[in-house]
Formats: structure tokens, sequence, C-alpha cells
């Protein structure tokens, strides 16, 4: 345990003001003096994160560009309630793992998630690799990615070690493993265990990722016309043991036991409500959008599309009510 004299040492002024928002946020305030880099205080963050902060794509369906500065980052997450997508979230617990002490490392991410084996995806996810020292030789890499959709799994996920095929975890959500590559020892494909068959979610190489190469992906994710998060309006959050999503004009309540809840939407309005009484999210003002069109305009036309058929796997919704 760290007393608050010692903190004060291990700490400069700006990471204890960036971990101390950060807690804050995720309601973990009282952690502040306590918290040190190891496994416990890593899990703890992870599952506090996404039962804080929800995944969305606002400023996305909106045109807005997406910057990865850690200041914007810390104004928007942590200052204005939003959440956002990958490279903001995983980009911001990057820096707030760092600045705890931890040794960490973006990585890039190829979607395989409801991806055929034909079909080659670009880097457009981004992830973390974390390492723990076990003992003076030894070390353990995890995996932690509190932004993949709806899809992140709880956990911080170890990495196999060299020699090694295959690391599997039970978690809430069911069993997930990370697979070594056997042509490429460097690579690693996640997956997660449905219906009795493993499915891919996406690969990585533990290698770290450049910082330009980071600002290509986001660059990418947030303009490209066939981006998956252009085409449409996605949020997700967890809610004590239940997963929230809103697509388009699509609502659905994933629980613990695998079973759904969905239900159509009945207006962008509804829409907007549902963002901010169950999601928690602080709606950005008109102004904040910056064009000449409203945010309820631009939820309008994501909402007439409807939920894309081919968004999930049928694996996906193992029953629904």
């Amino acid at each position: 345990i760290i007393t608050i004299m010692e903190f004060s040492k291990f700490y400069s002024a700006t990471a204890i003001s960036l971990i101390n928002s950060y807690l804050s946020r995720i309601g973990m305030s009282n952690s502040l003096h306590t918290i040190k880099p190891d496994y416990q205080t890593l899990e703890a963050i992870q599952i506090a994160h996404m039962r804080s902060i929800p995944f969305e794509n606002l400023d996305v369906v909106c045109k807005k560009r997406i910057s990865t500065s850690l200041p914007d980052l810390e104004k928007k997450i942590l200052e204005s309630n939003r959440g956002g997508y990958c490279f903001e979230q995983n980009g911001l617990l990057l820096n707030v793992l760092k600045a705890i002490g931890f040794h960490v490392k973006p990585v890039l991410i190829r979607v395989r998630w409801n991806k055929s084996s034909d079909v080659d995806t670009p880097y457009t996810h981004m992830g973390i690799v974390v390492s723990l020292a076990k003992s003076v030789e030894f070390t353990e890499d995890y995996f932690v990615d509190v932004a993949f959709g709806g899809l992140s799994c709880v956990k911080p996920l170890l990495l196999p070690n060299l020699g090694d095929e295959t690391v599997c975890q039970d978690t809430a959500d069911g069993f997930f493993g990370v697979f070594r590559n056997n042509f490429d020892m460097d690579m690693f494909t996640a997956r997660w265990y449905l219906k009795g068959v493993w499915v891919d979610l996406y690969k990585f190489s533990d290698r770290e990722a450049l910082e330009c190469d980071l600002m290509v992906s986001n660059w990418y994710s947030c303009t490209a016309p066939d981006a998956r998060w252009v085409g449409c309006l996605f949020v997700a959050k967890i809610i004590g043991t239940d997963r929230h999503h809103i697509l388009n004009n699509e609502y659905c309540i994933r629980n613990n036991d695998g079973t759904a809840i969905r239900r159509q939407l009945t207006s962008p309005e509804e829409v907007l409500h549902l963002l901010s009484t169950v999601i928690g999210i602080t709606l950005p003002s008109d102004e904040e959008v910056g064009s000449s069109r409203s945010l309820l305009e631009y939820v309008q036309e994501q909402f007439n599309k409807g939920a894309p058929s081919t968004f999930h796997s049928p694996a996906y919704i193992r029953k629904e009510k």
C-alpha cells in the first residue's frame, strides 16, 4: 500500500492529476493512494472502466475528426462525461497505466469478428500489451482492450509464452482464449468460445505500434466510407451484469446467461433519451458538433438506415426473448 507521502514521491503532479481524474471517472477515487502496477490493479481498472465509460461513436457519425491527443481525450472522456471508440479509450487507458507505472505498449489489430477466412482486413483497432514482472527474470504479458464495441473481454488476457500455443480464461461472458500463430510466432489470435466453437475476434502482434501508424489507422477508422464505425451509430456499455447496445434504431440487452432482449426504437429522440438516461452520456451540444447540422439530424440519418443484419454473426445472440 502506498501512503499519501510516498505517493507524491513516486508520481509527478501531472501524473497524479491524470490518475486522480481517471479513477474518479471510473468510480475508483478511493483507490488513489493504494494502487500499484500489479495484476489486481489492472483487472480492477479494466472492469471499472468498462462499467463506467461507454463505447460510442457519436463524433464519428457527426463527421468529426477524432483526436487522440491526451489533452483532448481528457477533456472529452474525463471532463465531458463522454465515451469514445478504441483509439480514444485505449489511448487514454494506455497513458493512465503508464502514469501508474505499468510497462505498456500500444498494438494495432486486424478485426476478424464476423469475417470469413478468405477476407483480408486492415489495422483498424488498437489494444494494449501490459508486461508484469513476476520475478527478476520472468515477466507475463497481458492483452487489455476496453473498447472493442460490445465484445471486449472484461479481464486482461494472458498471452502465451514462446513454446505455448494457447491460453484460455474463464470470464463472466464465457471462455476467451489467445492463440499463438504457428507460422508467425509474433502473431496472436484472440477468440471467444460460443456455442461449442472458437470464434475469431481479432489478430495482433505484440510488437509496439508506431505513433504514425496509430494516427493513420485512427484517421481511416473515422473517415473512410467503408470503415466499420462511419456507417452506423453504435453505443455499448456494461450495466450490472448486462451488456446494453444501441445500433442505429435497435436496442439490445444481452444478459449474463447469453439470452438477449431486442426492441426497435421508435424515433431518433428515443435514441438520444436512452443515450443520456441509460447509457449515461452527456450529449454534445449542437455547437460542439461543429457543423451546420444538429446532433439530432445526424442521429436521424443513422436511425433511418435500420440495424445492419450483418453487424453481428448468428452465434453472437445465443438465445433471444
